[in-house]
């Protein structure tokens, strides 16, 4: 993921890209998930997790490739 923490306003959004490395690897897919989504909710597009404020607080955002081995963190505050 691109960022390991960030602050998104209650009812404005912020892209997370996230990269699968190596860039030829032959399963480039993730899940993506929010720890609170009365705080921050997601979507996801093709490799971008776009957060959303909902509330003020904070939500851990979790990005996990498919097959589960590698996991990338972002903290983030709405404020």
């Amino acid at each position: 993921m691109d960022q390991t923490s960030a602050t998104v306003a209650k009812g404005a959004s912020l892209p997370l890209t996230v990269t699968v490395l190596p860039a030829n690897a032959s399963d480039v897919s993730f899940r993506a998930a929010s720890s609170d989504l009365t705080k921050a909710k997601i979507s996801v597009k093709d490799n971008v997790i776009t957060v959303s404020g909902v509330a003020a607080g904070d939500a851990e955002i979790v990005a996990m490739t498919s097959d589960g081995k590698f996991v990338a963190l972002c903290e983030v505050v709405v404020s």
